[in-house]
């Protein structure tokens, strides 16, 4: 990967305590959110200072890291966000530049027509939702959208897939952001050759080769307001960044937080916290399936999305497989001596459940989230869905997630399953695409920020990350907080007297 924009990034350590930076914008996070706007206001003539928490990683960083060593390197905490409520859940996030997109899967989908129809009929979002096609081409075309080629599809894939149509499900192969993949099979561990187009191989270099700046280690203490509107942000070591417009793309679990901190106190702030629930079925067939072999997340089920309900191929490492399969000693050991011949598949529901973050006295923000009866019916029946199709593949045994079915020994223990009365401390279960916590919306009673991003009630200050969401786009969200982003800076620009510029970016020359 070409590197001669790194001219343009800095440490603050190597910033004077106590400094003023001005600019035109601050944009606080490097994701899928604030990684685009950054990017649109700079090509449009603005100047951006990008705060970042994390380092600047690439896949010479950690492209030969053990799994468990690119874990400590990528993700907050050391993937140990979880909420607590009536099951534990893990929230993997990512903390470097680029955040989850860096340890994603690479899946890159549009909104469902029903999700889009909600943001306009029941938050208004009626200008963003008008343009929203045309920005998803502009953003496809940015970051190699297109779907995955059968050589990298991998055999936990074609196993899926196989099984998926013997059950009579309809699948499909996913989309998703990558140029040159050769399947290496590490997605959720950062590309090992930059080649998924996460925000810290595409967008953001585009940013930096049009003139922004980006501070690493950087987080935001505090967003200034003056005369009621916002002036900049107070960083480490007393280090002011000022400026008329600050973006906050922190995600949906940090930027409630740092809105409250700068007394922002919108209707709904840190409330309506959604994510979807994940747990996953390991299938152990007789034949070899070297599943970390091809894209992990290459196939999935289109029909079962009307009922709120997602199944994906994935693949585990043996480090992160091994703690969740059943028993332990010689037993757990000859389960592990065949791991060549397991094929997993990761489900997820759309759910009903809301939950919201508070502050705490420690880093550790509290996230609480009570799995309400319909969703935790869901994960089972995604379960089931999963042995099911497991099993119509040749699946012997398939292993669950699920106290009391951690094994199933044939497709007769599916029906014990499914009138199984499960509860939500059975389930074994991580959650992904957190979103809504400072939502968008045409009234202050329903939303903390206006259909443009804006906080209400404070000129200047937008939010531009999955937060903005107000419901779910029903898939993978990555394309979609893009699109959100692009739409914040279309109306920063618009107020500015600046129209976005509507050519369509180009990728990186690699």
């Amino acid at each position: 990967m070409n590197l001669d924009f790194l001219d343009r990034v800095t440490d603050p350590e190597r910033v004077p305590p106590g400094r003023t930076i001005e600019s035109d914008a601050v944009v606080i996070g490097s994701g899928a959110g604030g990684a685009v706007a950054a990017f649109e206001l700079q090509r449009a003539g603005l100047s951006v200072a990008i705060l970042e928490e994390g380092p600047y990683l690439t896949g010479r960083d950690y492209g030969r890291a053990s799994p468990l060593e690119a874990v400590r390197m990528l993700y907050r905490k050391g993937g140990l966000t979880f909420t607590v409520g009536n099951q534990s859940v893990l929230l993997p996030a990512g903390l470097c530049v680029g955040g989850t997109t860096v340890i994603n899967s690479g899946t890159s989908l549009r909104a469902l027509p029903q999700a889009v129809q909600r943001w306009r009929d029941e938050f208004g979002l009626t200008d963003l939702a008008d343009h929203l096609d045309d920005t998803y081409a502009r953003l496809e075309d940015a970051i190699g959208h297109a779907p995955v080629r059968e050589e990298i599809f991998g055999k936990n894939g074609r196993i899926f897939r196989e099984g998926a149509q013997r059950a009579g499900y309809r699948g499909a192969v996913l989309t998703r952001n990558e140029r040159g993949c050769r399947g290496a099979g590490r997605c959720f561990l950062g590309c090992p050759d930059d080649a998924k187009q996460a925000m810290n191989v595409s967008i953001i270099p585009q940013a930096l080769r049009a003139g922004a700046r980006l501070y690493t280690h950087c987080p935001a203490k505090r967003v200034l307001i003056e005369n009621g509107r916002a002036a900049g942000v107070l960083a480490p070591r007393g280090v002011t960044f000022r400026a008329p417009t600050i973006i906050v793309a922190a995600g949906a679990v940090y930027t409630p937080l740092l809105l409250r901190r700068t007394g922002a106190r919108g209707r709904g702030l840190g409330r309506h916290l959604k994510m979807h629930p994940a747990s996953r079925v390991f299938g152990l067939f007789d034949e070899e399936i070297r599943g970390w072999e091809g894209v992990p997340q290459g196939y999935h089920l289109e029909d079962t999305l009307r009922e709120g309900i997602s199944v994906e191929g994935i693949f585990l490492p043996p480090s992160l497989l091994g703690p969740v399969l059943p028993d332990f000693g010689p037993r757990h050991d000859a389960l592990m001596q065949q791991y060549n011949r397991f094929a997993i598949l990761g489900f997820r529901v759309i759910e009903d459940t809301e939950g919201r973050v508070f502050p705490s006295l420690s880093s550790w923000p509290i996230l609480w989230y009570w799995l309400k009866r319909p969703d935790i019916d869901r994960l089972v029946k995604a379960a089931a869905i999963s042995a099911e199709i497991l099993f119509a593949a040749g699946a012997r045994k398939v292993f669950t997630g699920i106290h009391g079915f951690e094994e199933l020994s044939s497709p007769a223990d599916l029906k014990r399953l499914r009138e199984a009365r499960v509860g939500a401390s059975d389930l074994e279960l991580s959650a992904y695409h957190v979103q809504g916590t400072a939502r968008m919306a045409d009234t202050p009673e329903k939303g903390v920020a206006d259909p443009s991003g804006q906080v209400w009630g404070v000129p200047g200050l937008y939010v531009a990350d999955a937060s903005a969401m107000p419901s779910t786009p029903i898939v993978n969200p990555q394309l979609s907080i893009m699109a959100f982003a692009t739409h914040v800076a279309r109306g920063i620009l618009s107020r500015a007297g600046r129209p976005i510029d509507e050519r369509r970016p180009s990728h990186l020359p690699r």
